[in-house]
């Protein structure tokens, strides 16, 4: 079942659960989520696609001997609002060659050997 529900409604429903009586636990588990619920309405929130330690995934193109391509699997260095640093470069999130699950690589090298 997917419902969606209006920014200004999640904000509304945020802020009711934080204001009501809870043990001090749930108070600051609600006032987190408010907070966050408040940042994306106002256009401040950002996820990132992955954080330091986690693992991405680039397709690389060989050409001799012979022509191929391959993964190569990579540990997360640093993280930026535009950027991943891996194997002591910076590449974009935007990157064409870049994925953050193995699924996604491997299907992005299928394509590409069919192509």
């Amino acid at each position: 079942m997917n419902i969606e529900i209006s920014k200004e409604r999640m904000l509304e429903m945020a802020k009711k659960l934080a204001s009501m009586d809870f043990c001090p636990e749930q108070r600051v588990f609600y006032k987190n989520i408010l907070r966050m619920v408040k940042a994306d309405t106002e256009g401040r929130l950002l996820v990132l696609p992955c954080k330091v330690g986690d693992v991405v995934y680039e397709i690389l193109e060989e050409t001799v001997p012979n022509h191929y391509f391959y993964i190569s699997e990579h540990k997360v260095q640093d993280v930026s609002v535009k950027a991943v640093k891996y194997a002591d470069e910076w590449a974009s999130y935007d990157y064409e060659n870049l994925y953050f699950t193995r699924e996604e690589a491997e299907a992005a090298l299928e394509k590409r050997r069919r192509a």
